[in-house]
Parts: C-alpha cells; structure tokens; sequence
C-alpha cells in the first residue's frame, strides 16, 4: 500500500507569477526524488514550498493545480552553505540545542544520547565536541545531516547539500546518505546542479527545463542510468 507524503497534480508554481509549470510529482515513502535544472530556474523554490519556509522573503504558491503535504512541519533540511552551523556550539552542540525546542520532547540524558549516537553514525564519533571551524567542509555536512535526522522527519530536504565540496569528499558523503536512506527508510528531496549525482541517487528524478517546465523520470522505467542520464540531457538542452 502506498505511503503519499507529497503529491502535486498539473501544479504551476511560483511568486506572483508561476516559475514552475505542468508539475507532476508524487513522493512516496522510501522515494529518493533528485531535482536538477538550470540555475535560478526555480528548484529551491519547489523546496521552499515544501519545506513551508519564508525565510525573510516572499513564500512561493500553487497558482493552479493540486498540492498536498501530508508530512506537515515533520521535515528536516540540509542547505549547501558550510556556514550553516553555529559557530559557538560544539558539534553536539548544534544538535541538543535543536533538541529543546518545542517540536521535540526530549529529556535532556535522551537528547544527549540521540545526538551522539547520530553523530556517530555519520562518522564523527571521535569529534563530538569540536566547534565547526575546527572541521572540515566534510564534516560540517556530516554534522548539518546528522543534526536534520535528529526528530526522525518524515521527509528531508536537501538543497545542493555537496555542491562546495571536493569530489572525493562529495563522493565518500553519497556513500554515506546512500547507506543512512538504507538503515532508517529516509525519504529525500534532493537538489543538485550535477545529473550524474541526481541518477546514481535517486528513484525518480524531477527535470526542470529552461521554460521551467517540470518532467519527472522514474528509474524503474529506464533500462540503466546511463538511458536515463541522456534522457535528463535532452530534456536540458
């Protein structure tokens, strides 16, 4: 039986004019969505959408069409800024003082193990109480996914979460959401700037084309990443 978290049915997206057209998605859980589109095109306005976010700007609407959220404010996210962790807090640090607010009822021993079993299975087990300018790119990302699986959300969005990272380290922090997905039944919204990444991730993939209309692929209906890559390419160009 199918577990719907997000649906969008002919939706056209946007501000005061749409910027996404002919959108079609369905996200079940398990799904791992990548999206992947020119830039400035409109893929972290789909995010914002989802994600319910202003962030001291106008918030995106449905101008037509049917959008349902089904996993209300239970998402955690993941930006691709290094900078996005508080400097001032350790690495626990910045996830018990997510801890206490007021979507999560933690006591304080709970918050403190959680935190540090996650931290663990990122693989910082060794720096839990070093601040972030004491961690590499890698690391602050490890502690940024790490810090969104913390409430166990429904659904975690990630905007270009490697895109300032080297491509060794992009690779071994793939591996690792790759395995995370695996061991916890994650769903994932995922935007990248780099198909390859977009294929070998995802179950479906969200193309957004100059215009900004949307297509969206499933891997299952391609025969190998490779058809399904030059598939996202014609569309892209």
């Amino acid at each position: 039986m199918k577990h719907l978290l997000i649906t969008f049915e002919n939706c056209a997206v946007g501000y005061e004019a749409p910027v996404l057209r002919n959108l079609n998605l369905s996200i079940e859980k398990g799904d791992f969505v990548s999206v992947v589109g020119p830039t400035g095109i409109g893929k972290s306005t789909l995010l914002r959408l989802i994600g319910d976010m202003d962030l001291n700007a106008a918030k995106p609407s449905v101008h037509s069409g049917v959008f349902k959220n089904r996993c209300g404010s239970n998402m955690g996210i993941v930006f691709q800024s290094l900078e996005q962790l508080l400097p001032w807090k350790t690495a626990i640090g910045n996830l018990t003082v997510i801890g206490h607010s007021k979507d999560m009822a933690f006591e304080k021993a709970e918050l403190y193990e959680k935190s540090k079993i996650l931290l663990e299975e990122v693989g910082l087990g060794d720096h839990l109480n070093k601040y972030p300018c004491h961690l590499s790119g890698g690391m602050r990302q490890r502690v940024a996914i790490a810090r969104a699986m913390l409430k166990t959300p429904e659904l975690l969005l990630m905007d270009e979460p490697f895109g300032s990272l080297d491509g060794f380290t992009r690779e071994r922090l793939q591996q690792l959401l790759s395995a995370l997905r695996e061991k916890h039944a994650m769903t994932v919204l995922f935007i990248t700037h780099d198909v390859s990444e977009a294929v070998k991730m995802a179950t479906q993939v969200l193309v957004i084309d100059a215009d900004g209309v949307c297509t969206t692929l499933k891997k299952l209906d391609f025969d190998s990443e490779n058809e399904m890559h030059r598939e996202i390419m014609r569309i892209l160009t």
